[in-house]
């Protein structure tokens, strides 16, 4: 029951204010500053989606595998295809030896230093290593986006 409560309430909650926020980042092709809030914000939702679908189902056959990837697709929906191998250039590799799903286990609350720690540990990158620096990179993808991105609640 308490499974069924996380998923239903805080896990479609989480998934509603993503969905809002990349259709902003699509109708309002903000720049500078605002795009960097827009992609920080959205960053911290995807964090914790991460954390809470971790924590729902850890050792569920598939689940980490599946985990992983709906993360990367979180980030790739907001560029257009033709753009979406940029954007997994930007997130990097899960660091070697690194079990994230585990990692989620010992975090107790699904914060800013989990997000930190997502974006600044858990994937290895060699130039982004914070949400500030995935922020950035993102902004700079999109930016240099020249043909429509997928609509609202297409994943």
């Amino acid at each position: 029951m308490a499974i069924d409560l996380v998923s239903g309430i805080v896990v479609d909650g989480l998934l509603k204010e993503y969905y809002a926020a990349a259709s902003m980042l699509d109708a309002m092709r903000a720049s500078g500053a605002q795009l960097l809030a827009m992609l920080g914000n959205l960053a911290g939702l995807v964090a914790r989606v991460f954390y809470y679908l971790a924590n729902l189902a850890p050792f569920s056959r598939g689940s980490p595998a599946a985990i992983m990837m709906l993360h990367h697709a979180m980030w790739m929906r907001l560029a257009s295809s033709k753009k979406q191998r940029q954007v997994l250039q930007c997130l990097g590799l899960w660091r070697n030896g690194s079990y994230p799903l585990e990692e989620c286990l010992i975090v107790r609350h699904a914060s800013d230093r989990f997000t930190r720690h997502l974006y600044g540990t858990l994937l290895e990158h060699p130039s982004v290593r914070s949400p500030e620096e995935l922020a950035k990179c993102m902004a700079a993808v999109l930016r240099k986006e020249s043909t429509a991105r997928p609509a609202a609640g297409e994943l």
